[in-house]
């Protein structure tokens, strides 16, 4: 059981060993939160440790499930749902480093578990190994960095400024000992390969039809931007709108049939805008907010 509490980034330095209890502790509260809808309780002590003592159950239910699932296909993939490529790409890399892949290889909490598990791999190497040169721990680093960079980093970081602004005031301490993990991740695998890919999509996107542009503005790998259901019942509300509940991208559909098309670009246009700055502030820290800025930044450009 994790007795660990997870406290500030400075607390947290020193490489994988000084962190390895904290994300165990992580992976279970983090399972916890995914599973809001059925759980009836999150232990004490790990509420304690990442700051969700006031946090209820429609809180959890609104931040995980309702309004940022934290799950990495949805913001990975060309789908920006859960599922999909991302998501068996996850999957496989379980499979390469031996690993069960659980039913939800993308949620958070199956990441951090495992991310645990190669730590402590690695921590069992490093004792074998001791000063000699050992190509095992030189795979297992490899499967750490790769996990953290490209599974972890890439999107995590954007996940949490948008839970920043949109969490229920419960779950302000968990957003911030989760940025603070993220923070000490970075530390350890700083380097996020950039690309461009998916930024040339946005042109053709806005000249198609209505669908076809609410498939690209909800997809994050390909807008930049992380539209959450309380973002399209803000913009409904500033144009005197109520649609109906349903997902997100046929609220957006049915907001264009009601408002036309320029009153809703103009709004998108607002989200666009404020994204990219948030993203263009914490790719300070963060090397994979730089490609967020510049698609959100794009796409700002774009729809106004």
């Amino acid at each position: 059981m994790p007795s660990a509490a997870i406290t500030s980034s400075a607390d947290m330095q020193g490489g994988p060993a000084a962190v390895r209890e904290r994300l165990r502790a992580w992976a279970e509260v983090a399972l916890a939160l995914g599973e809001a809808a059925q759980a009836s309780f999150v232990r004490r002590e790990i509420s304690e440790a990442l700051g969700i003592t006031d946090a209820s159950r429609a809180d959890l239910y609104e931040l995980f499930v309702k309004e940022l699932p934290p799950f990495a296909s949805v913001y990975l993939s060309d789908e920006g749902s859960i599922g999909g490529v991302a998501r068996s790409a996850i999957a496989g890399f379980y499979h390469v480093l031996g690993v069960p892949a659980p039913s939800d290889p993308d949620h958070l909490s199956s990441l951090l578990a495992l991310l645990y598990s190669v730590l402590m791999k690695e921590a069992d190497l490093h004792e074998e190994v001791a000063a000699r040169s050992d190509v095992r721990l030189a795979s297992v680093e490899r499967a750490r960095s790769v996990l953290t960079r490209e599974h972890l980093l890439s999107w995590l970081p954007a996940y949490l400024i948008r839970a920043r602004e949109i969490a229920p005031d419960g779950l302000s301490g968990w957003v911030s000992c989760a940025w603070d993990l993220a923070s000490v991740l970075s530390n350890w695998d700083d380097g996020y390969a950039e690309t461009d890919e998916g930024v040339g999509e946005l042109a053709s996107a806005l000249a198609d039809t209505a669908p076809e542009f609410v498939d690209w503005i909800t997809t994050p790998s390909h807008s930049g931007l992380i539209i959450a259901p309380s973002d399209i019942a803000q913009a409904a509300d500033a144009l005197g709108l109520a649609p109906r509940a349903g997902r997100k991208r046929f609220v957006l559909e049915e907001l264009i049939t009601q408002a036309g098309w320029q009153e809703v670009r103009a709004r998108l246009a607002e989200i666009a805008s404020r994204q990219e700055m948030q993203f263009a502030r914490g790719a300070e820290e963060f090397s994979s907010l730089r490609l967020w800025a510049a698609k959100a930044g794009r796409a700002a450009e774009l729809l106004s």
